[in-house]
């Protein structure tokens, strides 16, 4: 079952980033970057529903320093 869980974490990751690649030039990237900064945040909300771990205040802040970050970018002029 381990051995199992690990090829399909290896072929997941492998298909997101080659779907990221072969997207990217199809995206307005300099638009569409600051989302791409969600991750870390993303990866506290499921560390949190899915493997119910405790997120300390400090995390806390930390992805909503992360969040304004990407409000602010995605409302700044071009």
């Amino acid at each position: 079952m381990g051995w199992g869980a690990l090829g399909a974490l290896a072929l997941l990751y492998s298909v997101a980033f080659s779907v990221l690649f072969i997207s990217v030039p199809r995206l307005d990237m300099a638009r569409n970057a600051p989302v791409m900064n969600v991750e870390p945040v993303a990866s506290l909300a499921l560390g949190y529903l899915v493997l119910g771990q405790i997120l300390a205040p400090l995390q806390l802040l930390g992805g909503a320093i992360v969040l304004g970050g990407i409000v602010v970018l995605s409302f700044s002029p071009r």
